[in-house]
């Protein structure tokens, strides 16, 4: 027996001269909009149409694969793509995803670039622009314009991220897999012979995180525990405070960095963690062992020097093999 179909809301063009059918919804769309934008759809329609195919409103029928949400986020890419960069809110991971997927099945080259630039916004290149993304994460500031995505979509961001080839971008979304609870990461794995999935992770990444995690974690322990080992020099106003507050620092940082603790491990493999952030940060620790402000601002820059060389060599720490 066949399904009902139903019409697209706002994707049912009357002079459109195909339909194109996901699961039960059909869209009467234009195929020279698809052509243009997509050799695989311009080859697909120019295929003779068999005899006795059929027909919806004397239109050509052709069923695809993909769903409808995927399909009409792509249409609606084609025919209406400004609104996504005049909207005030930015667009939401599912959007990326599904642009990122049917840019990169059907050679849609404007629609694949877009969603790379989005990702590339949300997972920036150099640290400083990274700082700024993860405090308006952190704060849930909606002023910066970058794709929104809940903390555990970071597993679906990278397995979509591999399926796309997209290396750079997989490599920061395992990342923050690493800060995710193990019980996230086994829920969502799949063997390397297991059936692609953008939800699910790759055995290789699946090892990546594991093995990752301990060296983040390790890293962030070298980064804060030889931090307060020298002195800010000159730039100390008080240094015979400040020598006691620093040795105190580095006591509470002994105390709250254990090597051989890795009960809770997710939580202590983010060493990208801004310096001046508002908990856990090495303003806070400054601030509360009562440093001067020239101290304060030396520690903060030793810090950030830290993070910017584990931000470069990040490769080194999350080890994935080629793909």
């Amino acid at each position: 027996m066949k399904l009902a179909l139903s019409r697209h809301e706002t994707l049912w063009y009357e002079d459109g001269n195909i339909v194109l059918v996901a699961d039960t919804t059909t869209f009467r769309v234009h195929s020279s909009v698809l052509s243009r934008a997509s050799d695989i759809f311009r080859d697909m329609f120019s295929l003779p149409q068999p005899q006795g195919e059929d027909t919806i409103d004397g239109c050509p029928v052709v069923h695809l694969p993909d769903s409808p949400h995927d399909l009409a986020i792509a249409l609606d890419m084609l025919y209406n793509g400004m609104r996504y960069h005049l909207n005030d809110q930015p667009p939401l991971w599912t959007t990326v995803r599904a642009m990122l997927r049917m840019g990169t099945k059907y050679e849609m080259d404007a629609l694949r670039q877009e969603a790379i630039d989005q990702l590339d916004r949300a997972f920036p290149k150099n640290l400083k622009d990274w700082d700024v993304v993860q405090l308006s994460r952190m704060e849930g500031d909606m002023s910066i314009k970058i794709m929104r995505y809940e903390d555990e979509e970071c597993i679906s961001i990278a397995a979509a991220a591999r399926e796309a080839q997209l290396q750079r971008i997989h490599l920061f979304a395992l990342y923050r897999c690493c800060q995710r609870p193990t019980k996230d990461l086994i829920s969502h794995y799949r063997h390397s012979d297991g059936e692609a999935n953008d939800a699910i992770l790759h055995e290789d990444d699946m090892e990546a995180c594991i093995d990752g995690r301990q060296r983040l974690h390790h890293a962030d322990h070298r980064n804060a525990h030889f931090l307060f080992d020298v002195s800010s020099g000159t730039r100390c106003c008080r240094p015979a405070h400040c020598s006691i507050a620093r040795s105190h620092v580095k006591d509470y940082l002994v105390g709250n960095f254990r090597e051989d603790d890795l009960e809770d491990l997710q939580w202590n493999t983010n060493p990208l963690y801004p310096s001046w952030a508002d908990e856990g940060s090495v303003l806070v620790w400054c601030k509360s062992h009562g440093l001067c402000k020239g101290c304060t601002e030396f520690y903060i820059n030793r810090h950030t020097e830290g993070r910017q060389n584990i931000f470069e060599t990040l490769h080194e720490y999350i080890r994935v093999p080629p793909f």
